[in-house]
């Protein structure tokens, strides 16, 4: 603590102790004693908040990361997870998919149908292709948009697909011209279709299910989306749809849960050494409040001896000393809480920034309060052994002690 803060507890003291004179003398001695040694209660307390700092700052930080990385997955336009891949991946058999949709903690799954087809449409002016006319093949995935709504949680970036429309992603390189009339052709035949980019899109060509039975074309299963419940630990469903991937056929496994399960995982290690940090930096208050006080009461054996010779009773004394310490460790706990709990907002801000993410705050006050509250505790039973050492010796031998510098 700086200068300044014997200063502000000598001064608050001083007040509360005119104020409580009359009524209650036990309070008016307890600030009476903050106010002649603030250094001493300033000592005291720099313990409790420190690591009351460490506290917040640890639970706010932590916090804050988890639900950056919640609201960063939930903005996402797929599901939480994806198994296989629109091209180069083999068609999924029955049985796998419905191995993956019986996974516990799986709360829904939609096969991704596609189909071979080829794309025949004029060249947009981007530089795509030299030529007046494009022509690509490769799957066309066919879905059902409101499976797709309904297993990314709303976030799937179109609402209805129209059977006369090519939808494809945004990009600064489109192969078509956009609102292009292009040719879709399959097994028995083709149809043209306007294409439409969608800003978003996961799949590099979109149509309804219906352009597909026009065509003649046998839709294959080269992945499956799979949503994860709010409740469910995504380690261990991503580890169960790892393993039947696996046995699959090396299936790929990919979507906003794999990150998800990677920052489960450091948060978890991160918290893990926090709650070290916390037991530590506890244990460390704890230690040195102790042996302040048990210092601190030893320099005050003629003060309490002569206390007790003027008709102070043990109890009396040992409320007093008690009472100065749940002042100190309150006030030093609240101080260092508010600090920390600032600090950490500063440093999820600046995390948020640096990562390019939007930043939310998010502050475990129940929990704050709780391990605040556990702190105050200790540093009131660490004074409870030298208190009731001194408190307890009879007070002509604790004055002796005190004029002649034997131990009491």
């Amino acid at each position: 603590m700086d200068r300044g803060d014997p200063a502000v507890a000598r001064i608050l003291a001083g007040r509360g102790a005119a104020l409580t004179a009359n009524r209650f003398p036990v309070a008016s001695l307890t600030l009476s004693g903050i106010q002649r040694f603030p250094g001493r209660a300033a000592a005291t307390g720099l313990g409790a908040s420190l690591a009351a700092v460490v506290i917040a700052v640890s639970l706010v930080t932590l916090s804050s990361v988890a639900a950056i990385s919640a609201a960063r997955t939930s903005s996402e336009p797929v599901s939480d997870l994806m198994v296989g891949a629109y091209a180069g991946s083999a068609s999924l058999g029955d049985t796998t998919l419905d191995q993956l949709s019986e996974v516990d903690g799986v709360h829904g799954a939609v096969p991704i149908t596609a189909s071979r087809l080829t794309l025949v449409g004029p060249s947009s002016d981007t530089g795509f292709s030299d030529r007046a006319e494009t022509r690509l093949s490769g799957n066309v995935v066919a879905v059902d948009v409101a499976d797709l709504l309904e297993v990314s949680e709303g976030r799937f970036p179109l609402t209805e697909v129209a059977g006369d429309e090519l939808y494809l992603p945004e990009s600064t390189v489109p192969p078509f011209a956009d609102g292009a009339e292009v040719t879709v052709r399959g097994p028995d035949g083709e149809v043209t279709l306007t294409a439409r980019y969608v800003e978003d899109l996961p799949f590099p060509q979109l149509v309804a299910p219906s352009v597909l039975d026009q065509l003649g074309a046998t839709p294959q299963v080269p992945a499956v989306w799979l949503s994860v419940a709010d409740d469910a630990d995504r380690t261990t469903v991503l580890d169960s749809v790892r393993a039947i991937a696996t046995v699959a056929g090396d299936l790929s496994v990919s979507g906003p849960a794999v990150s998800d399960a990677r920052v489960d995982g450091v948060i978890s290690i991160a918290r893990g050494l926090a709650i070290g940090m916390l037991a530590v930096a506890v244990l460390i208050a704890v230690i040195g409040a102790a042996v302040i006080v048990s210092t601190t009461l030893r320099e005050r054996a003629t003060e309490m001896s002569v206390l007790r010779l003027l008709g102070m009773n043990a109890a009396s004394l040992r409320r007093s000393v008690s009472a100065e310490t749940w002042t100190v460790g309150t006030l030093s706990v609240v101080a260092g809480l508010a600090l920390g709990i600032t600090l950490g907002c500063a440093a999820t801000l600046a995390v948020a920034t640096e990562l390019g993410l939007d930043p939310l705050i998010r502050i475990p006050i129940i929990t704050v309060i709780i391990l605040g509250a556990a702190t105050v505790l200790g540093l009131r039973m660490a004074a409870s052994s030298p208190l009731d050492r001194v408190a307890t010796v009879p007070p002509a031998r604790a004055l002796r002690a005190s004029t002649t510098g034997e131990n009491s």
